[in-house]
């Protein structure tokens, strides 16, 4: 056996995809019975889109401040009297105004289970085709963890605007009892995705000048993101001289500390395999170690190379070019 100086260089193409998956839906609201309820939702500030009942606001730019308006029309022929609405809006939120058109209104400090204030609207009727109009004005005071956002105001997680108003009156001359539901909203706050990555050099060279086994962390780095990424790697190949076709085998581990005996895989293998990295506030830490078999190989230089890539998975984006 001889002594060789042999210089291997191994190249990795880092590569961040990113997969995004935009739906966005309206419903329009549904009218039946003796009377016309509807629920409209406006923001005051910040960006809002619709998706169903959800409204969806990016957390760069939150709502602090939500309209509700609600309409009641008497649809048929009798008069619609002894009305009583209620409708329940989210323990983050807190009623600053509230105006009717007809009838009084009522701030409850506690709506109905789960939920914060409450509105109590009453002491009207409508006459065939009358129509009433109540606006709330909601201010985001709390995050849905229960704590103060501060100045911010923003929460940091979904939310529930309000329940729903349910309308209850009579009707006619027997006085016939009714009641109709409205529109619930709930709020999403979205956040765009955002990946931070580190990585060693992308580059890794060997100079061997005697057989034997040799390893090394070859590549190595952090991933922080708001979304899960995962890391897959492809094309990764043995060493091979670049003038003779001669091969110097190698092996994988995607341990972040030194690998043990068993945990070593082919290059064919590395690409069945891949990384998960959950949404973390502070950074992981993934690795890449090599391990090359120097036997009677000639001396010359080696070449292999791979592709690691980063995608964030499950990515929504409902803002339209973001």
């Amino acid at each position: 056996m001889r002594a060789s100086a042999t210089s291997a260089v191994q190249k990795a193409l880092v590569v961040i995809s990113l997969v995004l998956l935009c739906v966005l839906l309206y419903q329009p609201c549904v009218v039946a019975g003796q009377i016309e309820l509807s629920t409209s939702v406006e923001a005051l500030d910040g960006g809002v889109s619709i998706d169903g009942n959800k409204l969806v606001v990016d957390e760069r730019d939150p709502v602090d401040k939500w309209k509700v308006t609600y309409h009641i029309t008497a649809v048929q022929a009798d008069q619609v009297s002894r009305i009583f609405a209620v409708d329940s809006y989210g323990p983050g939120l807190a009623v600053e105004s509230a105006r009717a058109t007809s009838g009084d209104v009522f701030i409850s400090p506690a709506g109905k289970r789960g939920y914060g204030q409450s509105i109590e609207w009453s002491g009207f009727s409508l006459e065939p085709g009358g129509r009433a109009s109540l606006t709330v004005v909601l201010g985001v005071v709390l995050g849905t963890s229960g704590s103060s956002v501060g100045q911010d105001r923003a929460p940091s997680r979904d939310y529930v605007l309000n329940a729903g108003m349910v309308v209850e009156f009579v009707t006619g001359q027997r006085a016939e009892a009714h009641e109709s539901v409205g529109k619930g909203y709930s709020v999403e706050v979205r956040r765009r995705p955002q990946v931070l990555l580190t990585m060693s050099s992308p580059e890794l060279e060997w100079y061997i000048r005697r057989p034997g086994v040799y390893y090394v962390k070859a590549f190595h780095g952090t991933v922080a993101s708001n979304a899960l990424v995962v890391i897959s790697f492809s094309d990764f190949t043995h060493l091979k001289n670049v003038n003779t076709g001669a091969v110097i085998p190698v092996y994988y581990s995607l341990q972040t500390e030194h690998p043990g005996v068993h945990e070593w895989i082919l290059p064919e293998e590395l690409s069945a395999v891949f990384l998960e990295v959950l949404p973390y506030e502070e950074a992981v830490e993934w690795a890449l170690w090599q391990r090359v078999i120097l036997e009677e190989q000639s001396v010359g230089e080696y070449i292999g190379g791979g592709v690691i890539t980063f995608t964030m998975q499950n990515v929504q984006d409902a803002f339209g070019g973001g």
